[in-house]
């Protein structure tokens, strides 16, 4: 969900004709989700039912660790979610800091204030929030190189049809 694409039902295990095969070979990305490169690369999929049996010896080998790494590689190979959470973070904090600062303010108008312990943590909360803001950004950047680096294709070309036109420049 955090990703834009449905990846329910998705495996590891596939079955690809020849052009999805290329597709997926010209991809130049080192730490691969497989599941979710095989959703976004957009070819038509069909999904087969099918009951996995019990393992007949021995036990898997993907322990809670593996499969939380595999989630975060999911989550960050194809979101920019958790960027925008540390950006709406700071807002938020931002904005209960103000709250705070009006209250702070009226307190001390009406002669009931609380002597130095509000305005330091009135304080850290600004500087906080304007520092969660930051990096929030500083991610969205980070986010937009990483896109880059990856070096995905902007499309995938799944079929070609030639016309008249182009069989006879050749």
């Amino acid at each position: 969900k955090l990703s834009g694409f449905q990846f329910k039902g998705a495996s590891d295990f596939k079955l690809m004709n020849r052009t999805a095969v290329d597709a997926w070979l010209k991809m130049r990305e080192r730490n691969v989700f497989f599941r979710g490169m095989t959703v976004w690369m957009g070819f038509t999929t069909v999904q087969i039912p099918f009951e996995v049996a019990p393992r007949s010896a021995g036990r898997s080998t993907w322990s809670i660790l593996k499969r939380l790494k595999l989630a975060l590689i999911g989550i960050t190979a194809f979101s920019s979610f958790p960027l925008h959470l540390v950006t709406f973070a700071g807002a938020v904090f931002l904005g209960l800091s103000v709250i705070l600062g009006v209250e702070t303010l009226y307190l001390k108008l009406a002669g009931q204030a609380v002597s130095g312990f509000a305005t330091v943590i009135l304080l850290e909360l600004i500087i906080g929030s304007f520092l969660m803001i930051s990096l929030g950004i500083i991610g969205e950047y980070l986010a937009r190189i990483y896109e880059e680096v990856k070096g995905r294709p902007r499309y995938i070309v799944a079929e070609s049809i030639e016309s008249d036109l182009q069989s006879r420049q050749r």
